[in-house]
């Protein structure tokens, strides 16, 4: 993870000072209004109709899309409004920074998981390794939940349909609770003979593997709704609650790994709740 964090804010460090191609070019008039223009065959046509008349000789400030870029004739599509202003790279890291962090945070609270075990000794981690593997490893299978809810919901609400937006945030839950309890089925019978075969090379760690896997998949329905729900909360480019759930949920992990584990002597069963 301290790996990604770099690269992620030097790829958005290199990428903040492109700017997106217009669809439209915008100029602003004696009045200070941003008036969205289109140019077609090297001239440029108001797409507002009490815009004052635009001549052909090119104006100080006017923002126009070569004729290269779009083919022999320099046609672009129409918009109804002038193209948004730049993004700054501290805008992307606000955003992308908390998103990252969403998009780890099983992770995260395994590698919590894992130091807490860890001092019981080698046999309780032996055995937290393949189940921590296998149950996150199959939730990421329906990770398109995430991609596709965020996608449409976002699509929607930019459009200002919102009771569209929240109609495909229902849809995701419903499908994400089907996949869920179709997961924690599949796990509940096959779970076991896999962590066998996984565990052939270190028998003692089945037991515990089995029981930690057994009280693992029941959050499976809440962290798949959840992936929905963040998914959504991106959608509005609202990073700042995910990430202020998911620090929150750490913090309250790592609290209860300490209690039950060590406190309550519950061992590998006790970061499995």
């Amino acid at each position: 993870m301290l790996l990604l964090l770099p690269i992620a804010v030097n790829a958005l460090l290199a990428l903040a000072p492109l700017q997106a191609r217009p669809l439209l070019a915008c100029r602003a008039d004696h009045a200070g209004r941003r008036n969205p223009v289109r140019w077609h065959a090297g001239r440029m046509t108001a797409m507002d109709p009490e815009a004052e008349a635009l001549p052909d000789a090119p104006i100080p400030g006017l923002t126009t899309v070569s004729a290269n870029e779009h083919g022999p004739s320099g046609a672009v599509p129409a918009a109804d409004e002038c193209p948004p202003e730049d993004v700054t790279a501290l805008e992307l890291l606000r955003f992308t920074l908390p998103v990252l962090t969403a998009a780890l945070s099983a992770e995260i609270m395994s590698v919590v998981d894992t130091a807490v075990v860890g001092t019981l000794g080698p046999q309780q981690l032996a055995a937290l390794g393949p189940a921590t593997m296998l149950s996150d490893s199959t939730v990421y299978l329906f990770f398109w939940l995430n991609v596709a809810c965020t996608n449409l919901f976002a699509t929607h609400f930019a459009r200002g349909e919102h009771r569209d937006a929240f109609a495909v945030l229902s849809d995701a839950l419903y499908v994400s609770l089907a996949c869920a309890a179709l997961l924690v089925v599949g796990l509940s019978w096959g779970g076991g003979a896999a962590l066998a075969r996984i565990c052939a090379m270190a028998p003692g760690a089945l037991p515990g593997a089995k029981q930690y896997l057994a009280i693992r998949i029941l959050g499976v329905p809440a962290l798949m709704t959840a992936t929905v729900l963040q998914g959504a909360c991106t959608g509005m480019k609202d990073a700042t609650t995910p990430f202020i759930a998911i620090v929150l949920g750490g913090l309250l992990n790592l609290a209860l790994d300490l209690w039950l584990v060590l406190g309550c002597g519950m061992g590998i069963a006790g970061a499995a709740s």
